[in-house]
């Protein structure tokens, strides 16, 4: 998220930023009010709160704000590209290195989640 972020503002996307660094930042939030307090996260939330940390609130945007106007706006083909050839690979790669070293560690198969994190970054690239 943070190379989207930052290749998006290197582009004059401002309204974008915001809309990128949401879920990632609300993710963090809800996790340290856990580790402040000292009780233990649930493992569904813990897994819900590290989903959003991985997922960008910016391409249901543009979709709906092109879908409004009928065609592509510059900002749209600036958050695919930073999606897709920035944001996808890494975070599929970082969720991927993350799943399967707690599979290696664990003898456990990766969690539905990673899953899921996998397909969306996946997704991202190939749009």
């Amino acid at each position: 998220q943070i190379l989207a972020w930052a290749f998006l503002r290197a582009h004059g996307m401002h309204p974008s930023l915001l809309r990128i660094l949401a879920f990632p930042v609300a993710g963090i939030g809800v996790l340290a009010c856990f580790w402040l307090s000292g009780t233990t996260c649930p493992a569904n939330i813990r897994g819900a709160m590290l989903f959003l940390v991985a997922v960008s609130l910016e391409p249901v945007a543009q979709f709906l704000n092109d879908w409004e106007m009928g065609e592509q706006s510059k900002e749209a083909i600036w958050a695919s590209i930073a999606e897709g050839q920035i944001e996808g690979p890494s975070s599929s790669i970082l969720t991927l290195y993350a799943a399967m070293l707690n599979s290696a560690v664990t003898g456990e198969s990766p969690s539905f989640m990673s899953c899921i994190s996998s397909a969306w970054s996946m997704v991202s690239i190939a749009k």
